[in-house]
């Protein structure tokens, strides 16, 4: 009665869910789950600031001094051969920079005739002072002649002065510049190569975001596990509940049974043992009482007859062979947490089981993406022209440390050079200004009459030649090595940028633009006649490269949005998809049999009565602690001392011995539990175990045969879904092309910075530098020639033998008159100071 009544249900069971999953599936399947495309990365480009502000006008002069120099037009010859055969024709390089060719024969003469004049000029002021000094001195056409000289040294220090502080902003610009610049160009340089490759690159993006109708045909596979597997845990979850509520029942009786097997057995053995113990402590508390019994024969003492015990526990039943028959606990305590887990695990089965055949249509999609693959790589770019700029950056960020090391020195050195001009303007300032100051205002110092100020301020100016000559030679060198340098980054790099000759040079390398033709003929591309420089133009005025460049020419882009050419084979591999749970196990094997073992433990035929009857017998036939007391009583009446002290030792002796009572009273009391604990478990176990495997197969079953109805309507719902991704993907793709992947404004935005950050900020200080120390040059030679003459004026007058006594006062010179009363004024005072 019991089977049929639990095949009927199960009957019931398997058609209800058979009604269940043959529903509709058009009622949950939705195809319009959003898709969300990822959005191209624009190539928008900050423009590098250009750092020149008030230094244009220097700049620019620079630049027209350069121009003025190098002519000639960019040398596409010369570039051309040393990039194909790796080798410079000499003569053309010279033929070419002509212009500083010029330069160099102007610097060796300033290095040669610096010098050299500097060296006669010195001779004739040294020598020509011991006769001009007291002859020329004296007219007053000498004194004008001095002021002429003054005023124009002071006119050149003046423009040394300003000469040197360019100097100095220009080598300090230079240095500020060269780290963030050179990142910036290298950074543009980077992003031009990245930006130009992208081109290619979007179309991989776009090929790669067929991973989004895609993933989400997975994501839909995925979901549809977890769906099939919650419908299963939804209908099946009370008759789950139940098979494993009972399975619980059945493990809490063998868990139960073991614990107390366990305690009976553990019990016996200490209770027997102890046993032994209890019957010799007696014994020796026997002998003791009747050896006070013959040294007191009138003590009054308790019977010693009941010292002996009453329950024989050596009589105990073994439950060695039903505890033997066991696994250990731990064997059932998870048996119902893992038929638990097996049950909630199976969404994730069946999603693991629908993988081969999300396999298979990913395949089938990854040869619908090879497709769209081999349709893209089709696609022009100007993956060149980007790998040619990359290396470009790519060399930039290998050399920037070393350049801007080899610039650190650089600045270094220009500070250095700079400083000795500024020492040189000081020196020359500080000596006019003293020897002025002595030369006309005398009367305001009187310690002058001598010449200390003139002879200081004529030292000075002295010193400041010396400096010249030893130093020009050197500042001339660094003048013409920073003018070859930055001149020639001038007229090959950045003029022919402006003037747009660069771009013409790359247009003659036909592999800079090769990228371009990848499925047409070379008539095609021929007819095309693209150039850099009319793509940078293009895209400098905002146009798209598919429009402007006639890309329409070289890619069918209706053909490669074709849907019909990538869905079929998918259709095909829909219905391949099942699931089963066959290895779907509430109850594993392994604990199946130990629940097994546990039926046939035998406990159900331990005597469990004989184990009440004899657990309930006291251990002792007396009460040891009123006994105890007896003989503490019996102590406090004699007199003799002896007797007193061994009745008080008996007593004590019975009190240790009582112990041992106690603890056999309650280890009985434990194993009394226990066993009353077997009793009652061993009543039902056997039904209630045959009740949880009865469940638990019922359940199984069930759940095996409801799944491929669920699958059936899943996979219409996957083909659905999978129609409308793509559908949707093409669409994504077509706008993508025209509104993301070819715009280029970037492209111009990037080149101007690059021409900003190399030409504006880098090669425009660099020759602002050397236009200034070129300035300090030029004017260092009338300095020289200044710087003597008023040296030569400033010299103190030299005094005949006769007029010793009487310094002659300069105003009286200028004035060409008798003296006056202020210079008799200054002439008492100075002879009185002397």
């Amino acid at each position: 009665m019991m089977t049929f009544l639990h095949g009927g249900g199960s009957l019931l069971l398997l058609v209800s869910m058979s009604l269940i999953c043959a529903a509709d599936p058009n009622q949950r399947c939705s195809t319009t789950d959003p898709l969300n495309f990822i959005k191209l990365a624009e190539n928008s480009a900050l423009p590098v600031r250009n750092t020149a502000g008030s230094l244009q006008p220097l700049y620019n002069f620079a630049r027209l001094f350069l121009d003025a120099v190098q002519p000639n037009a960019f040398p596409k010859d010369i570039v051309q051969g040393a990039v194909d055969k790796e080798q410079l024709n000499i003569s053309e390089v010279v033929r070419y920079e002509a212009g500083y060719v010029v330069c160099l024969i102007l610097a060796i003469l300033y290095l040669i005739l610096m010098p050299v004049a500097g060296g006669i000029l010195a001779w004739r002021h040294y020598h020509g002072n011991k006769e001009g000094s007291t002859r020329s001195s004296l007219s007053p056409s000498w004194h004008y002649w001095g002021i002429t000289m003054a005023t124009c040294l002071a006119a050149i220090s003046i423009l040394l002065l300003a000469g040197v502080i360019l100097a100095f902003t220009t080598n300090n610009r230079v240095r500020e510049n060269i780290k963030p610049n050179l990142y910036h160009l290298k950074s543009n340089l980077w992003d031009i190569g990245d930006a130009l490759s992208s081109i290619s690159q979007k179309m991989d993006v776009i090929v790669d975001e067929y991973s989004v109708p895609r993933a989400n045909i997975e994501n839909h596979l995925n979901s549809i596990g977890d769906e099939i597997g919650q419908a299963v845990i939804v209908s099946f979850d009370s008759e789950v509940k139940e098979a494993l509520r009972d399975l619980s029942v059945s493990v809490q009786d063998a868990v139960g049974s073991r614990e107390n097997l366990q305690s009976v057995h553990t019990l016996r053995s200490a209770m027997q043992t102890r046993q032994v113990l209890l019957q010799d402590e007696l014994g020796k508390l026997k002998q003791g009482l009747r050896r006070i019994k013959v040294m007191c024969p009138q003590c009054s003492l308790p019977s010693i007859n009941q010292l002996e015990t009453d329950a024989d526990y050596s009589k105990i039943t073994s439950v060695q062979r039903q505890l033997s028959r066991f696994p250990p606990a731990e064997k059932y305590t998870n048996l119902v947490e893992q038929g638990n887990r097996s049950f909630i695990a199976i969404p994730q089965t069946c999603t693991t089981q629908t993988a081969p055949t999300v396999k298979a249509l990913v395949k089938d999609l990854e040869e619908t993406r090879a497709s769209l693959n081999g349709s893209s790589q089709q696609f022009p770019s100007l993956q060149s022209f980007s790998e040619v700029v990359s290396d470009l950056g790519d060399s930039v960020n290998l050399y920037e440390e070393d350049i801007n090391h080899y610039d650190y020195q650089r600045w270094a050195v220009a500070v250095l050079f700079c400083t000795v001009i500024l020492l040189i303007v000081v020196l020359t300032g500080i000596g006019l200004s003293l020897g002025l100051l002595a030369l006309y205002f005398p009367t305001s110092y009187p310690a002058h009459c001598e010449g200390h100020l003139e002879n200081i301020a004529v030292a000075l100016l002295r010193a400041g030649v010396v400096l010249t000559f030893i130093f020009s030679w050197l500042f001339i060198i660094l003048v013409f090595v920073t003018l070859f340098f930055g001149g020639n980054m001038h007229t090959l790099g950045c003029r022919s940028w402006t003037s747009g000759e660069l771009f013409k040079f790359f247009d003659q390398y036909d592999d800079l633009l090769s990228s371009l033709n990848v499925s047409q003929s070379n008539a095609t591309m021929s007819q095309l006649n693209l150039s850099t420089a009319e793509v940078y133009a293009g895209c400098k005025a905002g146009q798209s490269l598919f429009n402007s460049r006639q890309l329409n020419e070289l890619f069918d882009l209706e053909d490669f949005l074709n849907i019909s050419k990538y869905m079929g084979g998918f259709r095909n591999n829909v219905v391949n998809m099942s699931i089963s749970l066959e290895d779907m196990q509430l109850l594993s094997p392994q604990g199946r049999k130990n629940v097994l073992r546990f039926r046939d433990s035998g406990i159900d035929q331990i005597n469990y009565a004989a184990f009440t009857i004899l657990l309930s017998r006291p251990v002792v036939k007396t009460n040891l602690t009123a006994f105890a007391e007896q003989l503490d009583e019996t102590a406090q009446t004699q007199n003799n001392e002896t007797i007193r002290k061994e009745l008080e030792s008996q007593a004590n002796q019975t009190r240790e011995v009582n112990k041992l009572v106690q603890q056999q009273e309650s280890d009985a009391k434990n194993m009394n539990r226990s066993a009353k604990a077997l009793s009652a478990i061993s009543v039902n176990f056997k039904a209630n175990i045959n009740k949880a495997l009865s469940s638990i197969a019922l359940t199984q079953e069930g759940l095996r045969q409801q799944v491929p109805f669920i699958v059936r309507n899943a996979s219409q719902c996957m083909l659905q879904k999978g129609e409308e991704c793509m559908r949707r993907y093409l669409n994504w793709v077509r706008s993508a092309i025209f509104n993301e992947v070819l715009e280029c404004q970037w492209l111009a935005v990037l080149l101007d910075n690059v021409y900003t950050a190399l030409c504006h900020n880098l090669v425009d200080p660099w020759n602002g530098f050397w236009l200034c120390l070129g300035w300090c040059c030029v004017f260092l030679i009338p300095g020289v020639i200044f710087s003597l003459f008023t040296a030569r004026h400033l010299q103190p007058v030299s005094v005949l033998p006769s007029n010793k006594n009487a310094p002659v006062d300069p105003k009286e010179i200028t004035q060409n008159t008798g003296h006056n009363n202020d210079a008799n004024l200054t002439k008492k005072n100075c002879d009185l100071s002397s």
